[in-house]
Protein backbone atom coordinates (compact mmCIF):
# COMPACT_ATOMS: atom_id res chain seq x y z
CA UNK A 1 0.00 0.00 0.00
CA UNK A 2 1.51 3.53 -1.05
CA UNK A 3 2.20 5.75 1.63
CA UNK A 4 1.89 9.59 0.93
CA UNK A 5 3.09 11.96 3.86
CA UNK A 6 0.74 10.49 6.89
CA UNK A 7 -1.80 9.17 4.70
CA UNK A 8 -2.19 5.25 3.69
CA UNK A 9 -3.26 5.51 -0.08
CA UNK A 10 -4.92 2.40 -1.40
CA UNK A 11 -5.09 2.39 -5.51
CA UNK A 12 -7.75 0.27 -7.31
CA UNK A 13 -8.13 -0.24 -11.11
CA UNK A 14 -11.14 1.14 -12.29
CA UNK A 15 -12.69 -1.48 -14.88
CA UNK A 16 -16.17 0.58 -15.42
CA UNK A 17 -14.04 3.06 -17.21
CA UNK A 18 -13.31 1.22 -20.27
CA UNK A 19 -17.71 1.00 -20.28
CA UNK A 20 -19.45 3.27 -23.10
CA UNK A 21 -21.59 5.46 -21.55
CA UNK A 22 -24.72 3.33 -22.62
CA UNK A 23 -23.33 0.67 -20.21
CA UNK A 24 -22.45 2.66 -17.30
CA UNK A 25 -26.27 4.23 -17.71
CA UNK A 26 -27.72 1.01 -18.49
CA UNK A 27 -25.66 -0.39 -15.06
CA UNK A 28 -26.52 2.85 -13.23
CA UNK A 29 -30.65 2.42 -14.04
CA UNK A 30 -30.49 -1.22 -13.46
CA UNK A 31 -29.68 -0.27 -9.74
CA UNK A 32 -31.69 0.50 -7.08
CA UNK A 33 -30.53 3.37 -6.21
CA UNK A 34 -29.98 4.55 -9.56
CA UNK A 35 -33.55 3.74 -10.75
CA UNK A 36 -34.58 6.06 -7.31
CA UNK A 37 -31.93 9.04 -8.81
CA UNK A 38 -33.40 8.33 -11.86
CA UNK A 39 -37.13 8.86 -11.29
CA UNK A 40 -35.85 12.07 -9.14
CA UNK A 41 -34.13 13.47 -11.82
CA UNK A 42 -37.68 13.67 -14.12
CA UNK A 43 -40.19 14.23 -10.98
CA UNK A 44 -38.03 17.24 -9.51
CA UNK A 45 -37.08 19.55 -12.63
CA UNK A 46 -40.95 18.77 -13.64
CA UNK A 47 -42.31 19.95 -10.63
CA UNK A 48 -40.14 23.04 -9.90
CA UNK A 49 -41.21 23.86 -13.40
CA UNK A 50 -44.77 23.32 -12.22
CA UNK A 51 -44.71 25.35 -8.41
CA UNK A 52 -43.05 28.21 -11.26
CA UNK A 53 -45.26 28.33 -13.66
CA UNK A 54 -48.25 28.52 -11.27
CA UNK A 55 -46.55 31.38 -9.06
CA UNK A 56 -45.71 33.42 -12.45
CA UNK A 57 -48.69 33.19 -14.04
CA UNK A 58 -46.64 31.57 -17.31
CA UNK A 59 -49.18 28.64 -18.11
CA UNK A 60 -52.90 27.71 -17.83
CA UNK A 61 -54.19 25.91 -15.22
CA UNK A 62 -54.65 22.63 -17.31
CA UNK A 63 -51.46 22.54 -18.76
CA UNK A 64 -49.78 23.17 -14.52
CA UNK A 65 -52.19 20.83 -13.35
CA UNK A 66 -50.75 17.79 -15.58
CA UNK A 67 -47.55 18.90 -15.51
CA UNK A 68 -47.89 18.09 -11.20
CA UNK A 69 -49.47 14.75 -12.37
CA UNK A 70 -46.71 13.79 -14.27
CA UNK A 71 -44.02 14.94 -11.45
CA UNK A 72 -46.24 13.28 -8.72
CA UNK A 73 -46.41 9.89 -11.15
CA UNK A 74 -42.40 9.93 -10.86
CA UNK A 75 -42.22 10.76 -7.26
CA UNK A 76 -44.84 7.75 -6.60
CA UNK A 77 -42.31 5.42 -8.41
CA UNK A 78 -39.01 6.74 -6.80
CA UNK A 79 -40.44 5.99 -3.04
CA UNK A 80 -41.93 2.37 -4.37
CA UNK A 81 -38.65 1.85 -4.79
CA UNK A 82 -38.07 2.09 -1.00
CA UNK A 83 -39.32 -1.66 -0.73
CA UNK A 84 -36.21 -2.31 -3.43
CA UNK A 85 -33.61 -0.31 -1.88
CA UNK A 86 -34.47 -1.67 1.65
CA UNK A 87 -33.57 -5.16 0.52
CA UNK A 88 -30.49 -4.41 -1.67
CA UNK A 89 -28.66 -2.09 1.33
CA UNK A 90 -29.47 -4.99 4.08
CA UNK A 91 -26.11 -6.89 2.90
CA UNK A 92 -23.82 -3.58 2.31
CA UNK A 93 -25.42 -2.72 6.09
CA UNK A 94 -24.39 -6.01 7.37
CA UNK A 95 -20.80 -6.33 5.63
CA UNK A 96 -20.34 -2.89 7.25
CA UNK A 97 -21.15 -3.35 10.86
CA UNK A 98 -19.25 -6.35 10.74
CA UNK A 99 -16.04 -4.58 9.33
CA UNK A 100 -16.51 -2.22 12.07
CA UNK A 101 -16.65 -5.02 14.84
CA UNK A 102 -13.30 -6.09 13.74
CA UNK A 103 -11.58 -2.69 13.04
CA UNK A 104 -13.34 -0.32 15.38
CA UNK A 105 -11.65 2.73 13.31
CA UNK A 106 -13.38 5.88 13.41
CA UNK A 107 -14.05 5.48 9.43
CA UNK A 108 -14.95 1.78 10.04
CA UNK A 109 -17.55 2.99 12.73
CA UNK A 110 -18.51 5.87 10.97
CA UNK A 111 -19.64 3.76 7.66
CA UNK A 112 -21.48 1.26 9.68
CA UNK A 113 -23.24 3.58 10.93
CA UNK A 114 -24.27 5.23 7.79
CA UNK A 115 -25.12 2.17 5.89
CA UNK A 116 -27.24 0.89 8.99
CA UNK A 117 -28.69 4.34 8.55
CA UNK A 118 -29.37 4.12 5.37
CA UNK A 119 -30.62 0.66 5.19
CA UNK A 120 -33.14 1.71 7.72
CA UNK A 121 -34.33 4.58 6.83
CA UNK A 122 -35.39 2.81 3.42
CA UNK A 123 -37.59 0.54 5.55
CA UNK A 124 -39.08 3.16 7.49
CA UNK A 125 -40.29 4.86 4.24
CA UNK A 126 -41.52 2.10 2.59
CA UNK A 127 -43.54 1.70 5.95
CA UNK A 128 -44.45 5.60 5.21
CA UNK A 129 -45.98 4.53 2.33
CA UNK A 130 -48.98 2.97 4.63
CA UNK A 131 -49.54 6.34 6.10
CA UNK A 132 -47.27 6.58 8.78
CA UNK A 133 -46.54 9.88 9.74
CA UNK A 134 -44.05 8.56 12.48
CA UNK A 135 -42.77 5.84 10.20
CA UNK A 136 -41.73 9.01 7.41
CA UNK A 137 -40.60 11.16 10.47
CA UNK A 138 -37.90 8.16 11.41
CA UNK A 139 -36.82 7.72 7.85
CA UNK A 140 -35.58 11.36 7.37
CA UNK A 141 -34.33 11.53 10.75
CA UNK A 142 -32.10 8.06 10.38
CA UNK A 143 -31.28 9.96 6.35
CA UNK A 144 -30.36 12.57 8.14
CA UNK A 145 -27.72 11.13 10.09
CA UNK A 146 -26.36 8.79 7.40
CA UNK A 147 -26.15 12.22 4.81
CA UNK A 148 -24.40 13.89 8.28
CA UNK A 149 -21.71 10.99 7.93
CA UNK A 150 -21.17 11.65 4.10
CA UNK A 151 -20.82 15.58 4.78
CA UNK A 152 -18.36 14.64 7.28
CA UNK A 153 -16.24 11.95 4.72
CA UNK A 154 -16.45 14.36 1.86
CA UNK A 155 -15.26 17.31 3.57
CA UNK A 156 -12.72 15.07 4.73
CA UNK A 157 -11.68 13.28 1.30
CA UNK A 158 -11.73 17.00 -0.73
CA UNK A 159 -9.31 18.11 2.06
CA UNK A 160 -6.90 14.97 2.46
CA UNK A 161 -6.97 14.94 -1.71
CA UNK A 162 -5.79 18.44 -2.32
CA UNK A 163 -3.12 18.53 0.49
CA UNK A 164 -1.22 15.51 -0.92
CA UNK A 165 -0.80 16.64 -4.43
CA UNK A 166 1.99 18.89 -2.68
CA UNK A 167 3.95 16.22 -2.06
CA UNK A 168 6.47 14.36 -4.51
CA UNK A 169 4.05 12.13 -6.40
CA UNK A 170 4.50 10.91 -9.55
CA UNK A 171 2.39 12.68 -12.47
CA UNK A 172 -0.52 9.82 -12.72
CA UNK A 173 -0.93 9.89 -8.54
CA UNK A 174 -1.23 13.65 -9.12
CA UNK A 175 -3.96 13.47 -11.62
CA UNK A 176 -5.46 10.72 -9.86
CA UNK A 177 -5.60 12.57 -6.70
CA UNK A 178 -6.64 15.88 -8.47
CA UNK A 179 -9.61 14.14 -10.25
CA UNK A 180 -10.61 11.86 -6.50
CA UNK A 181 -10.27 15.55 -5.23
CA UNK A 182 -13.55 16.62 -7.68
CA UNK A 183 -15.42 13.64 -7.18
CA UNK A 184 -15.39 14.23 -3.35
CA UNK A 185 -16.31 18.12 -3.75
CA UNK A 186 -19.16 16.66 -6.42
CA UNK A 187 -20.14 14.39 -3.10
CA UNK A 188 -19.72 16.99 -0.57
CA UNK A 189 -21.49 20.01 -2.31
CA UNK A 190 -24.33 16.75 -2.46
CA UNK A 191 -24.20 15.99 0.80
CA UNK A 192 -24.53 20.02 2.04
CA UNK A 193 -27.76 20.24 -0.14
CA UNK A 194 -29.34 16.71 1.53
CA UNK A 195 -28.56 17.97 5.07
CA UNK A 196 -30.08 21.36 4.31
CA UNK A 197 -33.61 19.74 2.71
CA UNK A 198 -33.31 16.51 5.87
CA UNK A 199 -33.36 19.43 8.55
CA UNK A 200 -35.88 21.44 6.32
CA UNK A 201 -38.23 18.36 5.60
CA UNK A 202 -38.20 17.23 9.22
CA UNK A 203 -38.74 20.71 10.87
CA UNK A 204 -41.37 21.13 8.63
CA UNK A 205 -42.82 17.71 9.41
CA UNK A 206 -42.55 18.75 13.04
CA UNK A 207 -43.67 21.94 13.24
CA UNK A 208 -46.61 21.52 10.59
CA UNK A 209 -45.90 23.66 7.98
CA UNK A 210 -42.69 24.29 5.81
CA UNK A 211 -40.02 26.37 6.85
CA UNK A 212 -39.29 28.19 3.39
CA UNK A 213 -40.94 28.59 0.20
CA UNK A 214 -41.55 25.41 -1.64
CA UNK A 215 -39.66 26.36 -4.71
CA UNK A 216 -36.29 26.71 -2.79
CA UNK A 217 -37.31 23.89 -1.37
CA UNK A 218 -37.58 21.91 -4.70
CA UNK A 219 -34.18 23.94 -5.82
CA UNK A 220 -32.19 22.62 -2.78
CA UNK A 221 -33.62 19.05 -3.35
CA UNK A 222 -32.72 19.14 -6.68
CA UNK A 223 -29.20 20.42 -6.27
CA UNK A 224 -28.81 17.06 -4.27
CA UNK A 225 -29.96 15.43 -7.02
CA UNK A 226 -27.84 16.46 -10.09
CA UNK A 227 -24.70 16.35 -7.86
CA UNK A 228 -25.34 12.65 -6.36
CA UNK A 229 -25.83 11.86 -10.52
CA UNK A 230 -22.53 13.62 -11.14
CA UNK A 231 -20.45 12.30 -8.54
CA UNK A 232 -21.72 8.89 -9.35
CA UNK A 233 -20.66 9.26 -13.28
CA UNK A 234 -17.54 11.06 -12.71
CA UNK A 235 -16.53 8.08 -10.28
CA UNK A 236 -17.23 5.60 -13.32
CA UNK A 237 -14.89 7.30 -15.53
CA UNK A 238 -12.31 7.58 -13.57
CA UNK A 239 -9.25 5.14 -14.23
CA UNK A 240 -8.57 4.78 -10.82
CA UNK A 241 -10.10 4.76 -7.23
CA UNK A 242 -8.26 6.00 -4.06
CA UNK A 243 -8.80 5.21 -0.56
CA UNK A 244 -7.22 7.76 1.64
CA UNK A 245 -7.12 7.21 5.50
CA UNK A 246 -4.72 8.47 7.81
CA UNK A 247 -1.77 6.69 9.39
CA UNK A 248 -2.41 4.59 12.65
CA UNK A 249 -0.14 6.72 15.23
Amino acid sequence: MPVIADMNVRVFPNVNAAKTSGQQFSDWTSSTTGAYRFAKAIQQPIQLAAEVADQLKLAGKETIKGMGAIASEFGKAANYLSFARFASTARVAYVAAEEAIEDTTTNKVLKAIKESSDWLASGFYSASLLGSKVALQAGDTLSLVADGVDLKDAATGVHSARRLQSEQISDEMKVALEQTEKHQLFKLIKAVASVASGILGLLGLLLGGPMIPSVALLIISLTSTTFAILSHFYKENMPLHLELAERPA
